[in-house]
């Protein structure tokens, strides 16, 4: 019998019988990895309110982590953690601010939603379930104009959670443990700047800043930027008939960004350059905002308005295929019904762009709520192939294991050597660990035998 799941549970045991004898052995594996088995790969399609904190009156949605599994955001003047089994909770702040008003957001969670990042207390905070909430604290400098000093806010952060970016006191940041809050380097020289988002493998960084004008001494303009540090910044320009631009968002290798330029939102990447991404349809002049993309830079996701009544947001969906639209019409098209609802921001996707989340108006409650949208869960064909090679590299390591277990770690090295009848014993064991890139999990067996021979071997 075989029992055992990815991270350490159950041990293993198997019984065996041999000529007259018995064998007995026993062992114990443990396994953890970044990418292996998280969440169920396939939902059925759905819409589904995700509710407020006890005692508030609004909720909103603002990430979701690339597996889909856990939602984080606020509500009311908390910040919250949500998950399909636990429902949405409070993570916490940093202090006690009850004599105040103040603004606890979860803004940002790695890809696991083991680490969540955004702002408690005019602070920058990172937060996991076994440190709770801490703060990141502030940068000693601050942008010229900056009046209000030690104000930080995380805004994204990478995939395995280790380094988180944002802004503070007016400049952009990188947060790692080792280094603290360090400003971003954006030379050539800028003045003001913000940081948006991070790749998932941590090595690109977005945001805003507001680089000199050349030849104009004391002048400045907000671009987007493009920073790496093997690459330095890059400025990404602006779409025609616009003066400044802002990234929002970076898909998981940094080659393809999303941000708005004037009121039109962009899709950027180094062979294309900057190009904008249209209108709603039936409007003719429209501000779109993006707040998120899919891991291949194939799906972006925001909110629009019209120029003249910025109180009717809409949440909108864009790919390359369908151009801008509505969220509620991409699940019209998916036979799925959002009842009584109004959505009017979409900010949050998953790595493989099926499931969004934002929030709206649910009318049915009188209120503004977060909401989970799931629905189209095909893959194309590349997709496939990296899910084959998945479940054959899972199917690999398991059949391993049952190996091992019904043959024994070392081959039961003691029923192999020559001797008399009676009973004989072994013990070994293995250890291993593997930090490669993302990937950061060990393994170790243990193996105990004990057995009889009925009659002296040779």
């Amino acid at each position: 019998m075989l029992e055992g799941n990815v991270e350490g549970q159950p041990g293993t045991k198997d019984v065996r019988f041999r000529h007259m004898g018995f064998l007995l052995y026993c062992g114990l594996g443990l396994a953890a990895s970044g990418t292996l088995l998280t969440e169920p790969a396939f939902a059925e399609d759905e819409f589904i309110g995700l509710g407020v904190l006890e005692g508030q009156r609004h909720s909103e949605a603002l990430a979701i982590s690339a597996d889909g599994s856990v939602i984080v955001g606020r509500s009311g003047k908390y910040a919250f953690r949500w998950t399909a089994r636990d429902g949405m909770t409070d993570i916490g702040e940093l202090g006690s601010h009850s004599m105040m008003k103040v603004r606890n957001m979860a803004t940002a969670v790695n890809s696991d939603g083991s680490v969540i990042v955004g702002e408690s207390g005019h602070q920058a905070f990172r937060w996991t379930a076994r440190d709770g909430m801490v703060g990141l604290g502030f940068l000693s400098e601050t942008a010229p104009g900056i009046e209000f000093a030690n104000h930080s806010r995380a805004t994204g952060v990478s995939g395995d959670g280790s380094i988180i970016v944002g802004t503070s006191n007016g400049l952009a940041f990188r947060w790692t443990a080792g280094e603290g809050m360090t400003r971003l380097d954006l030379s050539p020289a800028h003045d003001s700047s913000m940081a948006t988002a991070i790749s998932a493998d941590g090595r690109v960084i977005v945001g805003a800043a507001d680089f000199f004008i050349a030849g104009h001494s004391g002048f400045s303009v907000t671009q987007a930027f493009r920073w790496s540090a093997t690459q330095g910044t890059t400025r990404l320009g602006t779409l025609p008939h616009s003066t400044t631009s802002t990234a929002t968002a970076v898909n998981h290798d940094g080659s393809v960004i999303a941000g708005y330029s004037g009121d039109e939102a962009f899709r950027w990447t180094r062979r294309t350059g900057m190009v904008g991404l249209g209108v709603l349809p039936g409007t003719t002049q429209s501000i779109s905002i993006p707040a998120a993309i899919s891991a291949d830079g194939s799906v972006i996701v925001g909110h629009a308005f019209d120029e003249y009544d910025s109180r009717d947001e809409l949440a909108f969906r864009w790919t390359e295929r369908t151009g801008m639209q509505l969220v509620s019409d991409w699940l019209a098209e998916n036979g799925i019904d959002i009842g009584d609802w109004q959505l009017e921001r979409a900010t949050g996707i998953s790595a493989d762009g099926t499931v969004i989340v934002g929030s709206g108006l649910n009318l049915a409650r009188k209120r503004r709520e977060a909401w989970l949208a799931r629905a189209g869960g095909l893959i194309g064909v590349e997709e496939f192939t990296s899910t084959l090679a998945g479940i054959s590299a899972v199917g690999t390591a398991v059949m391993g294991a049952m190996d091992t277990l019904l043959h024994g770690l070392h081959g039961r090295p003691v029923t192999r050597r020559r001797g008399a009848p009676g009973w004989c014993a072994w013990a070994s064991g293995d250890i291993g660990r593997n930090t490669h890139g993302q990937d950061d999990g060990g393994f170790g067996l243990g193996e105990f035998g004990l057995c009889h021979r009925d009659a002296e071997t040779y």
